[in-house]
């Protein structure tokens, strides 16, 4: 059975001016995603990747292990030697059983030497937190929230929010397996913008409950928005929020009145 009640918030960044292996970003930015997911009430662990070689000056390699201050600051003096990804989730997690919270920071090492926010990735970095409303009520409030404090952190290009998916859905291909799992599926956005060789600062590859995006992403001006598409638009610093007044995932209908508003990679 496929649960259908987790809530999601994804950004999208680049390097540059706020870098996420910044030793004061990533400990912000990690505070505040393991804060939020500690409200859930789950036993949280964490792990991560460096990507470049470690010094040998730099000490061991951080580990994963219990979350706690002084493991959060450990790998924040590691980030700045190429960090690859670091997650926190429910410790529960299992081939089983899903994390019932879940929450990702990383970088997409393999898009430096090219232009800020193109390339192979079309993003340079990004940040992903999942959670079930069953362990956190109006968690899509919450990580509306999250995202409105994070978009000031580091340099945010996109993002969006989802509610009411599942951690992953069946594949019709192949019966018995999964796909668009939440802590992978995310990248499908970044391939697609990749795929069309557009950059994630002016173009979206969809349309969501929850967008987080610039005025250079709309295809009219924020007082053009439509009242009965959007909810009013929100300023968050050089951000706009915009929420959908349905579902456009669940809603065609919903889709093809707000996917008007958007340059989309598909046009």
């Amino acid at each position: 059975m496929i649960i259908m009640d987790y809530s999601t918030l994804v950004l999208f960044g680049q390097e540059t001016p706020k870098s996420l292996e910044r030793e004061d970003t990533f400990r912000s930015v990690c505070e505040q995603v393991a804060s939020m997911l500690g409200r859930s009430g789950c036993s949280l662990i964490c792990r991560g990747q460096i990507n470049r070689q470690w010094p040998p000056s730099a000490g061991p390699k951080p580990r994963g292990g219990k979350v706690a201050p002084k493991l959060i600051q450990r790998w924040s003096q590691a980030a700045k030697n190429g960090l690859g990804s670091f997650e926190i989730f429910d410790d529960r997690w299992s081939e089983f059983s899903p994390p019932a919270a879940y929450g990702a920071i990383g970088t997409y090492s393999s898009v430096r030497t090219t232009t800020p926010g193109v390339g192979e990735g079309g993003a340079e970095n990004y940040v992903v937190v999942a959670v079930r409303d069953s362990v956190l009520p109006e968690a899509f409030g919450r990580l509306k929230e999250l995202g409105r404090n994070l978009v000031h952190e580091f340099s945010v290009l996109y993002g969006f929010l989802e509610r009411d998916i599942g951690w992953d859905t069946p594949d019709p291909k192949l019966p018995g397996f999964s796909a668009n799992m939440i802590d992978v599926g995310f990248h499908d956005a970044v391939r697609a913008h990749a795929k069309a060789g557009e950059c994630l600062s002016r173009v979206v590859s969809r349309v969501y409950v929850g967008n987080i995006v610039r005025e250079s992403h709309l295809s009219v001006v924020v007082d053009a928005i439509r009242c009965d598409v959007f909810n009013p638009p929100e300023q968050w610093g050089d951000h706009i929020y915009l929420e959908t007044r349905g579902d456009p995932g669940a809603d065609p209908l919903v889709m093809e009145a707000a996917r008007r508003f958007f340059h989309l990679i598909d046009g």
